[in-house]
């Protein structure tokens, strides 16, 4: 039903780019992943309403490898919304998955700048300062995520974090399954 009003939507306005994301979203939560990918890059030259929108466009178009499309639709979200640390976190994610970890720190900075009562940014610039071998500006980013979260947040436990992956919106440290050496 719900995939009958988007239908009923794009008939009504072809050019309007937010039926064509929410039917890539559909597809994706059923598992419809081939499909998905086909809506999103059909979607990719339109318009959208909101810069969430324009954000939620990139992380799917990350997911599918379209990285010049998600980079394009996220600068938009923060074109738009230049103040909210998400759009610039949903960046630095991407930045790190393609091994440009100073933009992804640029990224972190910004977003950390604007809300740095967020302690995942700070988690997401130490495991980035660690995978650069800056190990005591990983830990004073722990160290400080942790003061905020009022919690133990330990170091990478794994010398080998050699990328992330993505998750809704966080992001994860994965670790090579072959290297068990606690980090120094």
């Amino acid at each position: 039903k719900a995939l009958k009003l988007l239908d009923q939507a794009n008939t009504l306005d072809p050019n309007f780019g937010l039926p064509y994301l929410l039917r890539g979203k559909v597809y994706m939560t059923v598992g419809l992943e081939d499909s998905a990918r086909d809506v999103v890059a059909s979607s990719s030259e339109l318009e959208l309403p909101t810069a969430q929108d324009y954000a939620d466009r990139g992380l799917i178009s990350a997911y599918f490898g379209q990285i010049s499309s998600a980079f394009d639709d996220l600068n938009e979200a923060i074109f738009i919304s230049p103040q909210n640390p998400n759009y610039y976190n949903i960046r630095a994610k991407i930045f790190a998955n393609n091994s440009d970890f100073e933009s992804a720190i640029s990224d972190l900075n910004s977003a950390i700048e604007l809300d740095p009562s967020r302690s995942q940014f700070l988690v997401n610039r130490g495991v980035l300062r660690h995978i650069l071998g800056e190990s005591e500006n990983a830990a004073a980013n722990f160290k400080l995520a942790q003061v905020l979260d009022e919690v133990e947040i330990p170091p990478p436990s794994v010398r080998d974090i050699s990328y992330f992956t993505y998750f809704d919106s966080f992001m994860f440290a994965t670790t090579s399954e072959t290297d068990t050496t606690e980090a120094q």
